[in-house]
């Protein structure tokens, strides 16, 4: 889906790309957010489905949506991978280096 978004043939600008429930994961936000556009997901059994607050302090905040919370985004570790996820979505963006 991000390489038909990025090799596209035509001038368009592409502001949200629209994807199946598969089409949707924390590293498919994570790129598309990075290389510029959103993405939009049919979400199946969204009944099921849990939200990551931002932080455990949330919890108190929201404690009438408490059987919807799931665990806290875990910052450290976006921090410790970010310069991984900006190397990633540049080379996905201008493709490969060459020497």
């Amino acid at each position: 889906m991000i390489e038909g978004v990025l090799r596209r043939c035509t001038d368009m600008e592409i502001q949200r790309q629209y994807v199946d429930t598969h089409g949707k994961g924390a590293i498919g936000l994570a790129f598309c957010r990075l290389l510029g556009f959103e993405i939009a997901t049919r979400l199946k059994g969204i009944s099921r489905k849990k939200l990551a607050p931002p932080s455990v302090g949330m919890w108190g905040k929201l404690s009438n949506m408490a059987p919807l919370l799931a665990t806290p985004i875990n910052w450290p570790e976006i921090e410790r991978q970010y310069d991984e996820m900006i190397r990633y979505a540049s080379g996905m963006r201008h493709g490969p280096s060459r020497p």
